[in-house]
């Protein structure tokens, strides 16, 4: 039987990869773009991100895709799409 700590310790897990890659691609993004993104404004979900920024700094981040891609697939990632 499982129990309630053996639980919270799975989402704790899932918690800290989450919240590692949003940090990772927010330094990758800034750093190509230079523009600062906050990690808080990228969510992960289903190897894609989804950037809540300003369209003028969305446009940019389109403009570098590929570019943006090759970096975080360089660090192990498996990110194919960007919105």
């Amino acid at each position: 039987m499982k129990q309630i700590k053996d639980l919270l310790l799975n989402n704790k897990k899932a918690y800290i990869q989450t919240t590692e890659i949003q940090s990772a691609c927010a330094k990758i993004i800034t750093e190509i773009i230079r523009f600062q993104i906050s990690p808080s404004k990228i969510q992960h979900k289903n190897s894609g991100l989804i950037v809540s920024v300003p369209p003028i700094v969305k446009t940019e981040i389109y403009l570098h895709k590929v570019e943006i891609l090759h970096e975080i697939q360089q660090k192990g990632m498996t990110i194919t799409t960007i919105n």
